[in-house]
């Protein structure tokens, strides 16, 4: 086999996914040992080299990620402890400082962890310092909505397990004494900043991230410049800055005579300083192997094989952390190296007979894109096709300003040509930023959309060889794409009738999404009235971006209580909204002044009114238009009725017992889903209103262990007496209903198993699977006895 490290990245990965995503017991292991061993014995002995090469790693990744998911700590979480640790990373924000902090001892036992601590900006803290403190550490969370980010495998890609919070007045100076390692990287990031103190204020930010790979020094808007037009690769340590400062230094070192071996030996050992300077990130130990892995094979004289080379650096890195498999850094760099030694000739070949500078750099530009594309658009939802302009442009003078910025460490008086080109790459940024009409939203991506374009990628990439095919193979290439296609088409007709209701965890607030052939209704969108965080723009938005929702038909608003609209602020400056219907009109200033700007038509019902939008009948039920109740905001709530394929879903907002009172008048029947009044509360939810409706589902929109206590045990027991299924954001996460012709589906959002795409996925379609795992064995059947006769014909021959 030409690239055997393949096998030992691909069976790592395997290894480590399959240790995360199944809890592993003692069974599950050896019956993983007894069927790789099983397959051994069957294959035949050629291939039993590369399979037992495969297996070994699949072994060892599953062996580090067990390891590295043990933690010391577990048996300290939700209970008070005294911490000694030593501060290894600080990140601080506009409000708060986030400390990495290594751990000593715990209660005085000794302990080597890493934990996450947030504090006050009240004090200031250095690199290096050990401090004592008192705390409660918490696991962290995984992300609760489908497609949202995953703050725990964030963390644990940091090898952290878990945070805490504690006050800046509590957190002591335990030693003043400083570790050397601290010294030394401290030392150099104060010498960067202050080496570029004569920058302007935005170059001097945008110069440091870009030494230290630390986007924290940037403003906001700046951050989101680089991010809009693609550029954001600049500002993390890379090919592009430790191939810059090794190939200087190695072409200076050669100007100056300097012996070949030694001056290979001096750039490793520079670059290898740079990495323990800036912290190791992902990206960067993956390109100072493969250049270090370069220098060596030429050093040996012997051939250098790139995507060899990044085999063997991903086996490192993940070696070394397991857990950057889930870091999108890590794997945006793999996959752009990746994409550029494969695709980068093909690419270039097209512009034949055209060559030069600039055609070599939009060949590199145009094969990173081919398997960078759909990554970012299953992040982060768009893709600026400006960007390909923006980098064949900017890149170049980036580097040279890179370039700089390495000898201005050396020769400060550099700073003055540097601020001057500087200034000519801001200028051409944001004139990049300015296009958006290049700038497309999209759906995050299935994966079983990710495998038909990795899919076509590849057979665009072996056409030669697919067009010298026997046309039986051709045949049943032809079938399989057919398959594939069929079953793809199928997948999405079966369900275009479909009314699918997400309940979305908002934490303490509430927020459902209605969908029904490409309309889509919001009915509240969350919000907070004690916290800074914007339940909109971090939850809400990116939601409704991430399923698709580029428009909504209408934003229903039940009342103006904070955990029901405020989420609708952010939603209205970033999406297109047709209509907002309430039950009063507003009164907040920044409310109004948005849908002012927006030119949002607001309309104000009662339960004279009847909205039907795209296939969907909303019966308003409440507030009556000749009933005006006291000033309790939350029982003036609106009260709808969704009759929805011949089922009937109730939402009833913060509504109390006296409106339960006056709808029990009513007789509007009973209800298939009821979205429980008022999160739970024992102010809501009579036993006779809820035995009236005899809801078959309940839904309550809760946050986790809030303040207020809800859903309270009254509540939960009448609705277990009414024989109704209780479903609990809090506990489960995001709530889907799927409305279909015939009965409802229930999907919960719940658990490690459900919370990964790829799992859920595999889950539910695994007959689509089965069908193509049949249909690949009796393909490869068919091709090796074809194989077989051809062979027989030709020695007979």
């Amino acid at each position: 086999m030409k690239r055997p490290s393949f096998l030992l990245i691909f069976g790592l990965i395997c290894g480590i996914l399959f240790s995360y995503y199944f809890e592993l017991n003692y069974s599950l292991i050896v019956g993983s040992i007894f069927i790789g061993l099983l397959i051994m014995f069957l294959i035949d002995y050629k291939r039993k080299h590369i399979f037992a090469l495969f297996f070994s790693f699949f072994l060892i990744g599953i062996f580090i990620c067990n390891i590295n998911l043990m933690s010391k700590l577990n048996n300290y979480i939700n209970d008070a402890h005294q911490y000694i640790g030593i501060i290894d990373k600080i990140q601080i924000e506009e409000k708060k400082i986030k400390m990495q902090i290594e751990i000593v001892s715990v209660d005085n036992v000794t302990c080597s962890e890493r934990i996450l601590l947030t504090t006050d900006k009240e004090k200031e803290f250095s690199l290096g310092q050990k401090i004592k403190f008192t705390g409660i550490l918490k696991q962290a969370k995984e992300n609760t909505n489908p497609k949202m980010f995953n703050y725990k495998k964030y963390l644990l890609s940091e090898k952290i397990h878990y945070t805490t919070y504690q006050d800046s007045r509590n957190i002591y100076i335990y030693d003043e004494e400083i570790p050397f390692r601290y010294i030394v990287r401290t030392k150099f990031q104060n010498y960067v900043i202050a080496n570029f103190s004569n920058l302007s204020k935005d170059n001097q930010n945008l110069m440091i991230s870009t030494i230290l790979g630390d986007s924290s020094y940037l403003e906001n808007n700046q951050y989101d410049t680089y991010k809009n037009i693609g550029l954001l690769h600049l500002l993390a340590v890379s090919g592009l800055h430790i191939n810059l400062l090794a190939t200087f230094m190695s072409m200076t070192l050669a100007y100056l005579g300097v012996n070949r071996k030694i001056n290979i030996v001096i750039s490793i050992t520079l670059i290898f300083i740079y990495g323990y300077f800036i912290g190791f990130p992902p990206s960067s130990v993956r390109a100072i192997i493969m250049f270090s892995l370069s220098l060596f094979a030429s050093l040996l004289h012997k051939p250098y094989d790139s995507l060899n080379s990044l085999y063997i650096a991903a086996v490192i890195s993940l070696l070394l952390n397991p857990f950057w498999i889930f870091s999108i850094g890590f794997i945006l760099s793999y996959t752009a190296s990746f994409s550029i030694i494969v695709f980068f000739n093909k690419v270039k070949g097209l512009f034949y007979p055209f060559k030069g500078f600039l055609i070599d750099n939009l060949s590199l530009i145009l094969s990173v894109n081919l398997c960078l594309i759909p990554l970012q658009i299953f992040y982060f939802n768009s893709f600026n096709f400006i960007s390909i302009l923006s980098n064949l442009i900017i890149v170049p003078i980036a580097s040279i300003n890179l370039i700089i910025g390495f000898l201005s460490l050396l020769f400060s008086k550099l700073t003055y040509i540097l601020n001057i080109s500087m200034d000519l790459q801001n200028i051409l940024t944001d004139v990049f930023q300015k296009y958006t009409a290049l700038n497309f939203k999209f759906k995050t991506p299935t994966i079983l959309d990710m495998t038909f374009y990795f899919l076509i990628l590849l057979i665009i990439y072996n056409r030669d060889i697919l067009l010298n095919l026997k046309k039986e193979i051709k045949k049943v290439i032809f079938c399989f794409i057919v398959l594939s296609i069929a079953v793809y088409s199928m997948d999405m007709y079966r369900n275009i009738d479909d009314i699918i209701v997400d309940f979305i965890d908002v934490g303490q607030g509430d927020s459902a999404l209605l969908r029904y052939r490409g309309n889509n209704i919001l009915i509240d969108a969350g919000g907070s009235a004690f916290s800074d965080f914007d339940v909109g723009e971090n939850i809400t938005l990116p939601y409704l971006i991430k399923s698709g929702v580029n428009k909504l038909d209408a934003l229903i608003i039940s009342h103006f209580h904070d955990d029901h609209y405020k989420g609708s602020m952010a939603i209205m400056e970033n999406l297109r909204v047709d209509k907002i219907i309430s039950n009063k009109y507003p009164t907040e200033d920044e409310f109004l002044k948005i849908i002012d700007k927006n030119n949002i038509p607001l309309y104000i019902v009662n339960s004279s009114n009847d909205i039907f939008l795209g296939g969907i009948n909303i019966d308003i039920l409440w507030p009556t238009n000749n009933i005006v109740l006291d000033d309790n905001e939350n029982n003036n709530s609106l009260v709808c009725l969704v009759n929805a394929n011949g089922f009937r879903l109730l939402f009833t907002g913060d509504i109390e017992k006296e409106v339960e009172k006056q709808l029990l008048k009513t007789n509007f029947g009973k209800v298939d889903i009821l979205k429980v009044a008022h999160h739970g509360s024992n102010t809501s939810s009579l036993p006779e209103f809820i035995d009236e409706l005899a809801p078959k589902i309940s839904i309550i929109s809760v946050g986790e262990n809030n303040f207020y206590g809800h859903p309270s045990k009254q509540t939960i027991q009448t609705l277990i007496d009414a024989n109704s299924s209780i479903y609990r954001t809090d506990e489960m996460g995001l709530i889907s209903v799927i409305i279909k012709k015939d009965r409802v589906v229930i999907k919960p959002y719940q658990g490690p198993f459900y919370q990964e795409d790829l799992i859920k996925f595999l889950n539910t379609r695994r007959n689509y699977f089965l069908t193509f795992i049949i249909f690949l064995y009796v393909s490869n059947i068919t091709v090796r006895i074809y194989l077989n006769m051809e062979d027989k014909l030709h020695e007979l021959q």
